[in-house]
């Protein structure tokens, strides 16, 4: 499974790769892009914070990954 099949499908899967991979610098690592998507305009839902797209991303379940994918329709058609 490549790394953006594991982010779709479980983005808990993701983050805990990535911790085994980057230690403590993995939420340094999510909060900076997080930040960097905010404030770009790439995520859609006002309101959300850079700890609640972390807190969503290491969560598991249905409701926490429909979020982060929805907040990334923002993106779609920029160049």
């Amino acid at each position: 499974m490549d790394v953006y099949e594991v982010f779709y499908e479980g983005s808990h899967r993701f983050c805990k790769a990535l911790e085994a991979f980057l230690g403590g610098g993995a939420d340094v690592l999510m909060r900076l892009i997080f930040a960097w998507l905010i404030e770009n305009g790439c995520l859609e839902i006002e309101g959300l914070t850079v700890d609640d797209y972390v807190r969503l991303l290491k969560e598991s379940g249905g409701k926490s990954r429909n979020l982060i994918i929805s907040s990334f329709i923002g993106c779609l058609g920029r160049e």
